[in-house]
């Protein structure tokens, strides 16, 4: 983890997309605790639950069931969907600027302004692609909970920063 410097691929999607580098670092968190996930074409379904496969550090899927935000996001920074699947940076950059469409693209919580982190919640509902607006809700909050708190182990070195946890608990 410390080799691939996650943190800084973070900050600079970040700054490029204009999208808070804790919400980033969020996601990839609670999607796939910062791995950048590839398959093999034959596993693109998982053999035990049957589900389709995610693809890199954010998560992007490309499926009836979750979505096609993979090709989305490949389409939003002139990549290919081959591309973000291979490069953990394309794949960043990807999911930055499908968030940062989404969330301008909709209403922000009630009492959150623009400078607020939790004004991207449900931006991440939707970007998730969790269909069931429980399931996203509770995913959400899983995702707020660790960027109040952060991480420090398994090579995953990221602070913690104050949420406003309440009104996301409320909405779950």
């Amino acid at each position: 983890m410390k080799a691939a410097n996650y943190p800084a691929l973070f900050e600079a999607a970040a700054k490029e997309f204009l999208v808070p580098a804790d919400i980033l670092k969020g996601v990839a968190f609670a999607e796939t605790r910062w791995e950048q996930l590839t398959w093999p074409p034959e596993q693109i379904t998982s053999t035990e639950t049957r589900t389709p496969r995610p693809y890199g550090i954010m998560s992007l899927w490309d499926n009836g069931r979750f979505g096609h935000s993979l090709k989305a996001a490949a389409t939003l920074i002139g990549k290919t969907t081959d591309e973000l699947k291979r490069d953990t940076y394309q794949n960043i950059r990807g999911g930055a600027a499908l968030l940062r469409q989404i969330y301008d693209a909709n209403p922000k919580p009630e009492g959150t302004t623009a400078a607020d982190i939790e004004s991207w919640r449900y931006a991440i509902r939707q970007y998730c692609g969790i269909p069931e607006p429980d399931l996203n809700a509770r995913h959400v909050l899983d995702i707020y909970v660790s960027i109040s708190q952060g991480y420090h182990q398994h090579g995953i070195e990221w602070d913690g920063r104050p949420v406003n946890l309440e009104p996301i608990r409320e909405e779950t």
